[in-house]
């Protein structure tokens, strides 16, 4: 029997509601773009299924936070009836946030949502034009329960199951089931074994500055039982790192240079990029970036040539490594080696180690104290660190002690 070739579009985990974090304070309009960036994305995505004319969509995860208020779903609603005005069938396996939220009365959705239960649904058929060309399976997250790998009935159709990773069983591979949709994790991953596959197309908005890179959704084309997969990016904002290393004779003009040169060879599309970047540097200048303040005056004049000659990037922040650590410095006879020490004394025994506990008897200015007092684990850690730094950069004595004196004052 010949088979009907389709596309589909498989996409979710949009957490409406839920900000994008580390970029710390930024002016109005890119905080704006921020907030809005997850809904532009879902918005491109709905696009990008309409003019791809697939025959139906699969989502899989969160599609908003709890607690986010009605505007997600609402703003969803709109989405899902573009689809409907051209008989765009959505299947929706929903995500853990959504386990034990009843399901909205509030907002009443179109009818070609179709959202699993948290129970193995039965086969639905999927039809194009009148003709059946697929079928689906799906159950939204529930706790302490993992799909069989039986889900899929056996069929001379494709067959696809909708489910969150965490519930794939490990026999997946050796289902009736062609493509297991799944995702609930954010990320992009494919798995494929004996004409089976496994896909979770990840976000469509990057949240955090480890997740680098493209994101989208999954254009799948499906011709006699065999599944392309292509990656479309719909994301509004990117996250990017760049490294630089420079030379020791390197100054301040050589590395705001560098890095514009840098982004203005970068390819862009329909997107900001927001851009970390990772400096390794020596002598003056590296000390200055680390502990000077150069690195927030180095953001501006960079943030001030992109925006200049309107390239569609935003620097975020500037991390200069540290020197490289010499294994001798803790056995010699010097400040340094016995300034070590007293670090990694404290870093062994970091959960004794609480600055609390080491301020003098009366008292600090009330914020600084604040600001000791409630670091957590991994914040007094990177104080360690950062002393450590500073503490080489000092007692080398490569540096010249006037690179702190702005910023720390003369002793």
């Amino acid at each position: 029997m010949m088979r009907q070739s389709f596309r589909f579009l498989q996409a979710g985990d949009f957490l409406l509601g839920n900000p994008l974090t580390g970029v710390g304070l930024q002016p109005t309009a890119l905080a704006e773009s921020l907030r809005d960036a997850p809904y532009e994305a879902v918005e491109r995505l709905m696009g990008c299924a309409l003019s791809h004319r697939v025959a139906f969509v699969v989502l899989v995860g969160d599609l908003w936070c709890s607690g986010a208020g009605p505007g997600p779903a609402d703003f969803l609603r709109q989405q899902f009836q573009r689809l409907a005005d051209r008989d765009i069938p959505v299947f929706w396996a929903a995500g853990r946030h959504h386990a034990e939220e009843t399901w909205s009365t509030a907002i009443k959705f179109p009818a070609n949502l179709h959202r699993f239960s948290t129970d193995p649904s039965p086969p639905i058929a999927i039809r194009q034009k009148k003709i059946e060309i697929a079928q689906i399976v799906g159950q939204s997250w529930k706790r302490h329960q993992t799909l069989s790998e039986n889900a899929a009935e056996p069929a001379d159709r494709f067959s696809i199951v909708a489910c969150c990773s965490n519930r794939v069983p490990t026999a997946w591979a050796s289902s009736d089931a062609h493509y297991w949709a799944v995702g609930g994790s954010g990320e992009r991953r494919t798995r494929q074994t004996a004409g089976r596959i496994l896909h979770s197309a990840g976000m469509p908005q990057a949240r955090r500055a480890n997740q680098t890179g493209p994101h989208g959704a999954t254009l799948v084309t499906v011709s006699d039982s065999r599944a392309r997969l292509k990656p479309i990016a719909v994301d509004s904002l990117r996250w990017e790192n760049e490294t630089l290393t420079l030379t020791e004779d390197a100054d301040l003009d050589v590395l705001r240079r560098m890095m514009f040169d840098r982004m203005r060879q970068k390819q862009y599309g329909q997107f900001r990029m927001l851009v970390r970047w990772h400096i390794t540097a020596s002598g003056d200048l590296g000390a200055q970036l680390r502990h000077g303040g150069l690195d927030e005056k180095c953001l501006e004049l960079h943030a001030a040539d992109l925006a200049e000659q309107q390239i569609p990037a935003v620097p975020i922040s500037i991390e200069t490594a540290y020197r490289e650590f010499r294994p001798e410095w803790l056995d010699e006879d010097t400040l340094l080696s016995e300034f070590l020490q007293v670090i990694r004394d404290f870093r062994e025994r970091n959960d004794e180690f609480y600055f609390s506990n080491h301020l003098p008897e009366d008292g600090l200015p009330s914020n600084l104290e604040d600001a000791l007092t409630s670091q957590d684990e991994e914040q007094r850690s990177q104080v360690l660190r950062d002393a450590a730094a500073l503490g080489v950069d000092l007692l080398t004595g490569d540096v010249d002690l006037n690179a702190f004196e702005a910023a720390w004052g003369k002793p």
